[in-house]
């Protein structure tokens, strides 16, 4: 989870923290800090704030997607602003999800992001 926001980390932690599969297991506030996770641990999806001090989630996604193509990175947004999403998707990110929409979306997402059909049950 990437997101300057301390209580995003919380909210979204504890929601999917609910399905046993799904385990969130770093959190980042800058993109600077999501790329040192992507190279300390063994990552599947990245969840990626676009807006953030230091380095966006757009400049980030460029690195993690060079870097590491197999993870897969799932932006979340809270703009409705199709510039910001159509660059973080020319980064590199699989899709995105705004932060008003469902968890469902979200766990949607990471299933077709991983090819992993046993997210939900």
């Amino acid at each position: 989870m990437v997101d300057d926001n301390i209580r995003n980390h919380e909210l979204y932690a504890h929601y999917l923290g609910i399905f046993k599969q799904v385990e969130v297991i770093g959190h980042a506030y800058n993109g600077e800090e999501a790329i040192v996770l992507c190279q300390s641990m063994a990552i599947d999806v990245v969840l990626m704030d676009i807006e953030m001090p230091i380095m966006d989630g757009v400049e980030a996604t460029k690195v993690i997607h060079k870097e590491f193509p197999n993870i897969a990175i799932i932006g979340l947004t809270g703009f409705d602003d199709n510039d910001r999403i159509d660059a973080l998707i020319s980064a590199g990110a699989y899709g995105y999800v705004t932060k008003s929409d469902n968890i469902k979306k979200l766990l949607d997402m990471i299933h077709k992001s991983t090819g992993k059909t046993d997210l939900i049950d």
